[in-house]
């Protein structure tokens, strides 16, 4: 390097750089101008001769570059080709180099580093170190690293690269010298000379922690001298939840914990240095000194120090740093940005120049050996935050339409992704703060600010051209896709070359913020790009066959080389029943081979569902089923999560003799016991039945997932990490008799349990290993199978789930431990569980379970509780499965279960503490306290369970402890009153006004409190007290087993909590210490509205009364566990009910079960939906003494309220008795939650999905009613029939519905439904029967899904038959119904055969068409006819479906008849009605009849819109059809003459109503909200216009025909009119023109799906919806626009305004309408979610901009300001002003508001406080004054411009602007004397100092103003005015 290339100091003047130009050195030619004529060019003017800098003598030890740099080649002096930085890539990697990286991921053994050059590396758990999660920050935090190892090992289709890390001082730290960084001089204050230094927490003391630096110097850092919130962990319990730490936001302070301190090195005088550990924004400040000189080994990654451009490379920039003395690099990827022009050149080189070739960077890699030193410039590197290099796009995002900016050849090259042009908001404010604070100011220029937004990705050579055959070939290689020539890859990725799409593969190259992509064509369309994103029961279409296997399974590729298999059984729907062993074609033989020839060929796609996938084995199985792959799409069944009544699709799996397996994904498995499918199908023997792989349709009966079975990939992994010395040991299944019970009764025989067989013995000595391996043959020993095992034994654990055992043991050493405890003796040791109440100093046994070598030795106890022996303790001299005794010496009984700490003790311990315990009773004290003794006592502690107290006695208080329980106090009268802090604090600890201690303080004596028991445990005194009156204390307040209280007694207790589950719902009680009580809710009251809202009438700490019912607590029932887990060792259950009752039974008697309920009795009733129903449809209740009532569907509510589906839309279960046939197994219910259309139903494949709606039940679980008792159900005698009906409730009517007769027409419940027919309860003894031809005159395919359990329907009694009374069944009478609508509708005889004769006439309906004839039935009967093809037209008919269709009303006449009248012959001829003189009138019955019977009657199309038509899947199904019967009464009573006339009338109302302006049927909303929702709006009254005259001239018409026509002739009219329109709409649909002029939901739905990112459309369909005043309507309409407008469409002008983007504009709509239809609050919270996703100063000027046009609007209605407008902008435009008060926009905005309001005052305060906000004033000043002439005073305006003009003599655009608002206010006069003030000034205090440009720029503006205002004489004073500047400018 010469110093001619590179000199130092300032270049001579006439000097240019390449690429610049000196203005100097440019002679500018001779111009001539009509106002200044010829101007001569100034002369250069003489500059000083700058003074000579002395040059640093400082040469650099390090080449160009610091080593990673090619130098240039010149050639000639000049240069060819420029320096080149080489990369960091794998290849220069060695071991001891420092390199920066970012946390990606971190794991317990292994940590994952984003490195530079898209390289990754590993940082290894330490042997017998912390896991890493104890030791590395959290994810993305930036930190330095040193290289370990880089080692390459070859691997299947290439090499696999690793590179290894440590984070640890001790490396990263190595040539570190503190005192390189104190040899600087010059700074006056210690603590500005800061670096950072590596560290590694040792230990946490009481005020700071110890710190190893690595440096052979100790370290500590103080708690005060962390910056940010941290949290200490040095505890061991705490060792579980470090992972989950770290991961917060808190720094965590545990041993081994590594951190980049901050260090003082001027300070560090003592022997032990002082650190600090700042935040990450401190820690990214901390630069160099430039006063220092460290040497090279001290130089670490992350250090910030000033460097200087030496030399621009062909892909970076050469720097040097500390004077010169080092070198280093800046490569292409690390200047911060990227060009995204295309185009060659290096883009930097006009940016780092000048006053920019100096900036602060960051070091990234220091390598001491080859002295290379590698620094970047990358926002988020300089912030030490890896979250700022967020990618913009996701992994697996395709882009298209890159252009490419790099080329590395035969490496891969670097693509510009498309970006949109943002404001300066885009960047992060912390990242423009840095700048600013590093003084860099790269930010401040433009093309670096572009160059920064450009997102790029980097393609690799092998990713980038799926290579051709004939490519291939070239080379004699055969076609893959592996690694491109190059040749190929330079033709297509030339510089500037266009992509069309990527994908993005990879963002996770932290350090670089790239991207790494794929261009291939392969990877871009592909599904998935590796196993890991195959997720079971995702669907994939079109994927590729690759290979048919000889067995019948197929291969195909999902992507990218990810394959998956399809097996032989999943390629059809049904699978073959040939034996799929034998292989070859013989498995598919026949039509399915040649189907699947053809289907399954190579290379044809085929639509597949992921059924398992492993991406450890990589291996995939898919399944083509049809049905698979169209059912469950949304919400497959992966897991065993699902929910109980949910129907799925699945395959079978499995087939025996007890049964199916059904599978679905991710090998979910269900089991049907063949005892199921007989109950409910009839299928005796499944095997014949069911084949493997066939699809089946199940519901989920029960999800309880069996042990040992379909273990998940994730358990099987929890299983894999199991720690070392974890055995898993054998167990045997022992049988237990009930009889062997103690304490304890059983409703069983026999009770089977789990025995391990490490609880045989209390030991097993010295015979065991580690593993202890010889544990089964231990077990030999003891156990065999058959024999009785002579020994005691206890429950151990009762594990939770219906498949699991209990576990017992066989422990001798705790057997007696438990049996003392039981017994009540005097023992110190204890067995604990969960529940036990434990405390420091307590002596407990148990055994170990588990040796962990980091921690100790795990103690198990009973339920699982778990305490742990430390190492420190000699925990890791314990024996495996020893059974030892232990002292409690730790406990945090915070957690749950609680945390114990352990030691071990000797039994000899114990028997010196017994020992002293007797010898403590033998001492009486004067302070002691016997029982019945009353004393004072003085208040220490109060919670909610116990107040803590001390006694006072003769010699002042003495040391034993007492404490008074909540059920033995009582509260005291006081006459101080409670602050509001004690009442806080009282709510807090669930304190309420009833309960005892609620006016207690601390502090308080009470008086005569009375001792009720001592207990003296190790040594220490523990006293009961009660301030309770004597006579109040109850016997339960002493008693200390639940069988001490007898059934019956009262007892008074405190309420605890109040239960809401539905497995205990009811009230916890506290009898006493450790004896707790619960009250069922059906014993608390017998009001129901009491039931329902507990927690309102039963206050949680007041006293009530209860009645014990049961003490004998079964620990064998759920239930009962579920009352002990939660409250204590005792629970009894009470009775609130039996308390009140006066004939409570004596204490000696049993209570615990009420007295049977007699017929009439009102009692109270719980309602559950988890009870198998009883005679389904029917409500279970579950009643008083554990009886169960059934109250059937007909009893919910009287017949006169019966309401369809009462029991919602949960189909009822089936009696075991019902058959199903095989194909009812296909149907699958879908829930309304599954579709968006809930109105259809859909056909998938066979299957069909009946979408069950209906709203939610007012008999919901848990609901608690009133019932009337009706009986006892037959053979049921703990079940009890109930009603609901208040006919029975109220009135007493206990008599049974009445039997209906012959012809009567009758409502009733659908029972259940078969393929023959349907069965419907009329009353609770009643049922009927109703045929399947009887069901509908239409043939119903699927009767089942159309009538529904509980489903209301009508019908008509065809025949009653009674039955006799038997004890089984509660039927009276059996009745046959008819639901057909034609006899409903019908009265009077219906026609039979006997009734037709030859050549009648007839009407009749279409039944059937076929090509041979039409089918007709006969109206008001039964009887069908065929009319042949030849009968159905006089003239010749190609298709009659062209003709007839079902349900067409037709003539007929009866041309042949069987003697036997088994078959008519009919004739549609219309020449056989030519004659019939009736012919206009029976076309009119015909219409009538018609409509009748399809459509109700011509009056449903009228202008009211309503539907009468009957859907019998309507819920109002059954009053639609009553409604109807009624109405066809009515029709065939009325007489015609009286239809005219009403008709007449009914047109004249018509048309009354229509001219009425206030209709809201025809009066539109307003929807003028402030802007123009559409401009086509304005047409549509022309359109109403000339559609009314229209109408007008129909109507004459009609009128017309009318007078000469009949009543049908109108109707016809009518509808020809109606198809007229619809088929005008289909016109308009086909060509396009609908699009237009949208007018209807549908039209705008189609609209918004073609354009979603169109504003415009969105805002019309808003505007569509508020012109129907559907408010809530236009607003989803907006919040669906949300979701649906693209991202990228929002940086680019679209819509309605086209200043803002897509989202904005509808934002801006629904604030508008929020504005005008909304309230304050709906308007606010809208404007908070338009600042969540817009930029926020927008938002609230679009708010105030709208709210200011309602001001004005206001105003220029009223003539006066609306107060409420002017007082909501006014709060909204200050709120605006304080919420961005350093933007100068929003004060500009409200200057014009106020000035605008003539509110100058106001105006001018506001001014004064936008100066105390603003940094700068010219600009708000120039507004305000601007504002000032438009809508103030001009003379205000003036002031303010002079003021300005006189401060800035420079700013000739002040002037133009004042210039401009004198000409536009109209004064000329004052624009001239501005001019002339300026030409000519008066003083030289107002002397502006313009150049001869500006001047001839003012001199072109007066000019041009005089020639528009002005008049020659004028215009010739300025040319004069000109002239004499000129001649005053020449020398």
């Amino acid at each position: 390097m010469t110093d001619q290339a590179f000199p130092r100091g300032k270049r001579k003047s006439t000097s240019t750089t390449p690429g610049s130009t000196n203005d100097d050195a440019v002679t500018a030619p001779t111009q001539k101008d009509f106002l200044f004529g010829s101007i001569e060019p100034p002369a250069p003017r003489k500059t000083k001769k700058p003074k000579v800098q002395p040059v640093n003598k400082t040469i650099s030890a390090l080449p160009l570059g610091g080593g990673a740099v090619l130098p240039p080649t010149t050639s000639g002096g000049k240069v060819t080709t420029p320096a080149k930085i080489e990369l960091l890539t794998f290849g220069k990697l060695a071991k001891g180099i420092k390199v920066l990286g970012v946390i990606r991921e971190v794991h317990e053994e292994y940590g994952v580093i984003s490195l530079p050059t898209m390289l990754m590396g590993f940082v290894r758990r330490e042997e017998n170190g912390p896991p890493l999660t104890q030791v590395l920050p959290a994810s993305n935090t930036i930190m330095a690293f040193t290289i370990l190892s880089t080692t390459t090992t070859d691997v299947k289709g290439g090499k696999k690269r690793r590179i290894e890390l440590s984070p640890l001082p001790k490396d990263v730290n190595a040539g570190f010298r503190l005192e390189d960084f104190t040899s600087g001089k010059g700074k006056s204050s210690e603590d500005e000379i800061c670096v950072t230094i590596r560290g590694q927490i040792v230990s946490v003391e009481d005020h700071g922690c110890l710190v190893d630096v690595g440096s052979g110097k100790n370290a500590f850092l103080k708690f005060d001298a962390i910056e940010d919130d941290y949290e200490i962990t040095e505890n061991m319990m705490d060792v579980d939840n470090d992972a989950k730490s770290s991961s917060s936001n808190k720094k965590m302070i545990n041993p081994g914990r590594t951190y980049d301190f901050a260090l003082s090195p001027k300070s560090q005088n003592g022997p032990i240095m002082q650190l600090s550990l700042p935040s990450v924004n401190t820690l990214a400040r901390i630069r160099l000194a430039d006063n220092i000189t460290p040497t090279l080994s001290s130089l670490q990654p992350g250090m910030l120090t000033e460097v200087k451009v030496e030399q621009h490379a062909k892909n970076g920039i050469c720097v040097n740093f500390m004077g010169g003395l080092y070198r280093g690099s800046i490569d292409e990827d690390h200047l911060g940005g990227h060009s995204g022009e295309k185009g060659e050149g290096m883009w930097w080189k006009g940016i780092f120049r000048g006053r920019h070739a100096k900036f602060i960077a960051r070091i990234i890699a220091v390598d001491t050996a080859t002295k290379i030193i590698r620094f970047s410039l990358n926002p988020h590197i300089l912030a030490l935050c890896g979250e700022y290099a967020s990618f913009p796009y996701k992994t697996g995002t395709i882009i298209e339409n890159s252009h490419v900016i790099r080329v590395d050849p035969g490496v891969g090259a670097l693509l510009a992704l498309p970006g949109t042009e943002g404001d300066e908001e885009e960047i992060n404010d912390h990242i423009l703060q840095l700048d600013k604070d590093l003084s860099n100011n790269l930010y401040s220029i433009p093309e670096y600010k572009e160059a920064s937004r450009v997102p790029t990705a980097y393609v690799h050579i092998s990713k980038s051209i799926d290579c051709k055959d004939e490519e291939k070939s070239k080379k004699g290689k055969k076609s893959s896709l592996n690694r491109t020539p190059e040749a190929l890859f330079a033709r297509h990725f030339s510089l500037n070359t266009k992509i069309k799409a990527l994908r993005i593969l990879s963002t996770s190259h932290l350090i670089d913020g790239i991207a790494s992509c794929a261009t291939a064509k392969s990877i871009v369309d592909a599904h998935v790009l590796t196993h890991e994103d195959i997720s079971p029961g995702a669907i994939y279409r079109n994927v590729p066959v690759i290979q048919m296997f000889d067995g019948g399974g197929v291969l195909v590729d999902l992507g990218v080389g990810t394959k998956g298999i399809i097996p032989a059984s999943h390629l059809f729907d049904k699978a073959s029943h040939g034996n799929l062993d034998t292989g070859g074609d013989m498995v598919l033989a026949g039509y399915r081979q040649k189907i699947r020839s053809a289907k399954y060929k190579e290379g044809s796609l085929v639509d597949v569902r992921c059924l398992t996938c492993d991406p450890v084995t990589k291996q995939c199985v898919l399944t083509a089923k049809k049905t698979l792959l169209s059912t469950d799409v949304e919400n497959p069944i992966v897991d065993y999560t699902m929910e109980i009544g949910r129907v799925a699709a699945g395959f079978i799996s499995r087939v025996d003799e007890n049964g199916i397996t059904v599978t679905f994904y991710n090998n979910v498995h269900g089991r049907v016991s063949s005892r199921s499918l007989a109950a409910e199908l009839g299928v005796e023997d499944p095997r014949l039945n069911y084949a493997l792989g066939d699809v089946v349709a199940a519901r989920v009966v029960d999800c309880q997932r069996r042990r040992n079975r379909n273990i998940s990939n994730e358990e099987k992994e929890e299983e894999a990490n199991l720690d070392d010395g974890r055995f898993l040991s054998g167990y045997a299944v022992v049988n237990v008799k009930s009889k062997f019970f103690s304490d304890m009764s059983h409703g069983g025989d026999s009770v089977d349990f789990k025995l391990p067989y490490d609880h045989l013995l209390d030991s097993y000595g010295d015979e065991l290993s580690n593993p202890p391996i010889e544990l089964d043959n231990i077990a030999a020993k003891y156990l065999t199978v058959g024999k009785k095992i002579d020994a005691e034994g206890f429950i151990l654990s009762v594990p939770k789930g219906v498949d699991t055992l209990p576990i017992i043991s066989l422990r001798p050493s705790l057997i007696s431990t438990l049996k003392n405890k039981l017994a009540g003796g005097e023992g110190i040791i204890s067995c604990p569980s969960p529940k036990s109440n434990l405390f420091m100093g307590e002596y407990v046994r148990g055994f170990v379970c588990r040796i962990d070598d980091r921690f100790g030795a795990f103690v198990r106890f009973l339920d699982g509780l778990t305490g742990l022996i430390p190492k420190l303790k000699k925990g890791l001299n314990e024996r495996l499965h020893d059974t030892i005794l232990c002292k409690v010496t730790a406990l945090d009984i915070t957690s749950s279960p609680p945390k114990i700490l352990l030691k071990r003790v000797k039994e000899t311990e114990i028997v010196q503490k017994k020992k002293e315990k007797v010898e403590s009773r033998t001492v009486k004290s004067n302070d002691m306290v016997q029982v019945d003794d009353v004393v004072d006592v003085k208040v220490s502690d109060i919670n909610f369970a116990r107040a803590n107290v001390y006694i006072i006695g003769k010699s002042g208080e003495a040391k034993s402890r007492a404490r008074i329980h909540v059920t033995m106090a009582d509260s005291v009268s006081v006459s101080h009153k409670l602050s509001k802090k004690e009442k806080q604090t009282r709510e807090a600890m669930k304190i309420s006004k009833d309960h005892p201690f609620y006016k207690w303080k601390v502090g308080d004596v009470l008086k005569d409190v009375r001792c009720l028991a001592v207990d003296i445990r190790d040594g220490i005194n523990y006293i009961e007290m009660s301030n309770r009156k004597a006579d109040s204390v109850p016997p339960s307040a002493i008693v200390t087993h639940p069988t001490h209280l007898p059934p019956g007694s009262v007892v008074s207790v405190i309420i605890t909590s109040i239960s809401s589950s539905s497995l205990h719902h009811g009230i916890w009680v506290q009898l006493c210490p450790g004896i707790a009580g619960f009250i069922p809710s059906l014993e608390v009251s017998n009001d129901p509205d009491v039931l329902n809202d507990l927690a309102n009438h039963f206050i949680v700490g007041s006293r009530i009364s209860a009645c014990v019912t049961n003490t004998k607590v079964s620990t064998m029932t759920a239930q009962t566990n579920r009352m002990q887990d939660h409250h204590g060792d005792h629970v009894i259950e009470l009775s609130i009910l039996l308390a009140s009752s006066p004939n409570t039974t004596e204490s000696n008697v049993l209570v615990s079960k009420a007295s049977k309920p007699k017929r009439g009795d009102i009692i109270v009733g719980c309602i559950s939906k988890k009870t198998r129903m009883l005679g389904p449809p029917s409500l279970m209740l579950n009643l008083r003494g554990g009886f169960i009532g059934r109250c059937d569907i007909t009893e919910l509510a009287d017949v006169e309220e019966w309401v369809n589906m009462p029991l919602g839309n949960e189909p009822a279960n089936r009696e075991k008795g019902s058959a199903k046939s095989k194909e009812d197994q296909h149907r699958i219910v879908v829930s309304d939650s599954d579709h968006d259309n809930e109105e259809e139903d859909c056909d998938w494949n066979g299957y069909t999905v009946d979408v069950q709606l209906g709203e939610e039940s007012e008999y919901c679980d848990g609901k608690y009613v009133k019932c009337c008792v009706l009986g006892n159900v037959k053979n049921k005698n703990q079940i009890i029939e109930l009603s609901l009906r208040d006919s029975r409730r109220v009135n007493g009517d206990l008599s049974n519905d009445s039997i209906p007769v012959e012809g009567e027409s009758v409502h009733g419940f659908v029972v259940s439904t078969t393929k023959v027919g349907c069965f419907v309860r009329l009353s609770r003894s009643v049922e009927s029967r109703v045929i399947l031809k009887e069901l509908s005159d239409e043939f119903i395919p699927r009767p089942d899904e159309l009538f529904p359990p509980g489903r209301l329907v009508v019908g008509k009694v065809k025949s009653v038959k009674k039955l006799e009374p038997n004890k089984k069944s509660n039927i009276t009478a059996m009745i046959d119904l008819d639901m057909r609508e034609s006899v409903l509708l019908t009265s009077g005889k219906r026609l039979t055969l006997d009734d037709i004769e030859l050549n009648s006439k007839y009407t009749g309906v279409v039944t059937r068409v076929e090509s041979y004839g039409v089918f007709v039935r006969i109206d008001n009967s039964d009887i069908s006819g065929l009319a042949h093809v030849s009968e159905c037209s006089d003239t010749y008919v190609k298709n009659l479906f062209d003709l007839y269709n079902p349900g067409d009303m037709v003539k007929l006449l009866i041309i042949k008849c069987q003697e036997d009248k088994s078959r008519l012959g009919f004739s549609l001829k219309a020449s056989n009605f030519v004659d019939d003189s009736d012919s206009d009138e029976e076309d009119s019955d015909e219409e009538e009849t018609k409509e009748k019977t399809f459509a109700m009657s011509s009056e449903n199309e009228s202008d009211e819109g309503e539907d009468h038509s009957i859907d019998s899947d309507d819920e109002n199904f059954v009053s639609k059809m009553a409604d109807k019967m009624a109405e066809a009464d009515m029709k065939e009573d009325s007489d015609s003459s009286s239809e005219s006339g009403s008709e007449a009338e009914e047109r004249e109302s018509e048309s009354e109503s229509e001219d009425e302006p206030g209709n809201p049927l025809t009066e539109a909303m307003d929807t003028n909200v402030g802007f123009d929702w559409n401009a086509k709006l304005a047409n549509e009254s022309s359109d109403d216009d000339s559609s009314s005259d229209s109408s007008d001239d129909e109507s004459e018409d009609a009128d017309v025909a009318f007078q000469s026509s009949h009543k049908s002739r109108k109707k016809a009219a009518a509808r020809r009119k109606e198809e007229e329109e619809i088929s005008k709409r289909e016109v308009a649909l086909a060509d396009g023109t609908a699009d237009d002029n949208p007018e209807t939901a549908a039209d705008f739905e189609r609209l918004v799906a073609s354009s979603p990112n169109s504003s415009e459309t969105w805002m019309k369909y808003m505007a569509f919806h508020l012109s129907l005043a559907d408010i809530a309507s236009a607003r989803s309409v907006a919040n669906r626009a949300f979701e649906r407008i693209e991202f990228r469409e929002e940086d680019y002008p679209h819509g309605l305004l086209s200043t803002l983007s897509s989202k904005l504009n509808v934002w801006t709509a629904l604030l508008t309408l929020e504005l005008k239809f909304g309230t304050d609050a709906s308007l606010q919270e809208t404007v908070d979610r338009a600042c969540q996703h817009n930029n926020p100063k927008q938002v609230y000027l679009r708010v105030c901009e709208l709210l200011e046009k309602e001001v004005d609007a206001a105003a220029g209605a009223t003539g006066s300001n609306d107060q409420t407008a002017t007082r909501r902008a006014d709060d909204f435009f200050a709120k605006m002003c304080k919420k961005f008060k350093s933007k100068k926009t929003v004060w500009i905005a409200h200057f014009r508001y106020l000035l605008k309001s003539s509110r100058h005052e106001e105006a001018h305060d506001l001014l004064k406080r936008s100066h105390q906000s603003l940094p700068k004033h010219i600009e708000t000043m120039t507004k305000f004054a601007g504002f000032e002439f438009e809508l103030g005073s001009p003379e205000r305006g003036r002031t303010i411009f002079s003021a300005l003009l006189l401060n800035h003599p420079k700013r000739m655009d002040l002037l133009f602007v004042n210039i401009d608002k004198e000409i536009k206010n109209g004064d000329i006069t004052k624009a001239r004397a501005l001019f002339d003030s300026v030409v000519n000034p008066v003083s030289q205090d107002r002397k502006f100092k313009f150049s001869d440009k500006q001047m001839k720029s003012l001199f072109k503006k007066w000019y041009r103003m005089e020639d528009e205002h002005g008049n020659e004489e004028t215009q010739e004073r300025v040319k004069d005015e000109a002239r004499a500047y000129v001649a005053r400018s020449k020398p």
